[in-house]
């Protein structure tokens, strides 16, 4: 929350399994990545608290995710 709350952009999803690395969590996290990685500005906004995508000033900056693509969108949100 403090990271994005100065600035910084992070994807968060709670997933099952804890902290392992299931196949769910690696293609969010490819797909995250790359779309960051292109440097494009993020359209679509995620919220941690209740996983809806939303406009981005609906969210609070500190629970905001960039969610880069539609890909990603429907990715986080399963």
């Amino acid at each position: 929350m403090r990271y994005r709350g100065l600035g910084g952009a992070l994807l968060f999803k709670p997933l099952p399994g804890g902290h392992a690395l299931g196949d769910d969590a690696k293609a969010i996290a490819r797909e995250w990545l790359m779309a960051a990685l292109a440097g494009g500005e993020s359209w679509i906004w995620g919220e941690d608290d209740t996983l809806l995508v939303k406009e981005l000033d609906e969210i609070e900056v500190e629970v905001r995710n960039p969610l880069y693509t539609r890909r990603l969108a429907e990715l986080w949100q399963r």
